[in-house]
């Protein structure tokens, strides 16, 4: 029972955000609220990043990475859902949920494929299947986001 719901950690890209703002082809230096990160992006011009990538490798590294994207790793996930909550407020509402946590009295451990594939699942087992089949359903296209990796947001939230 594969969960429908995406990793943040996975490789796939951030969604594309609801809220647009009209951009000119070549922007002005500026400030521009509501702008999502992937218009920023998308801009005809050069970010933080890639020149950091430009001085620490080279431009050849920079190119590549622009026109490939970058390697999905804990920690650059870890950063995007930080510029998720503090960038773009209420987006991580719409489009994100907190994977439940796993315990006595809390949520069931996912049921294995073994545990899936059983002739006859315990009552245990046929509890976690239903379990995580209606919160998969519930949260089908949303980004997954560990309950740990959460409240470390929170608190670089609160601080900032």
């Amino acid at each position: 029972m594969g969960s429908k719901a995406r990793s943040w950690s996975s490789s796939a890209s951030r969604p594309p955000s609801p809220r647009r703002t009209p951009m000119p082809d070549t922007p002005q230096p500026g400030i521009y609220p509501g702008m999502s990160f992937e218009d920023y992006r998308a801009l005809p011009a050069i970010n933080w990043h890639t020149l950091w990538r430009m001085r620490e490798e080279s431009p050849a590294h920079a190119l590549y990475e622009m026109q490939h994207g970058t390697k999905e790793t804990e920690a650059l996930a870890f950063g995007s859902l930080t510029d998720f909550i503090l960038l773009e407020p209420g987006r991580f509402e719409q489009e994100a949920v907190v994977e439940p946590e796993i315990g006595e009295g809390m949520a069931p451990k996912r049921p294995t494929k073994r545990q899936l594939d059983a002739k006859k699942p315990s009552a245990e087992t046929v509890r976690a299947i239903e379990f995580w089949q209606a919160w998969d359903a519930a949260n089908a296209g949303k980004i997954v986001v560990k309950a740990a990796d959460y409240e470390r947001v929170l608190e670089i939230e609160r601080s900032v």
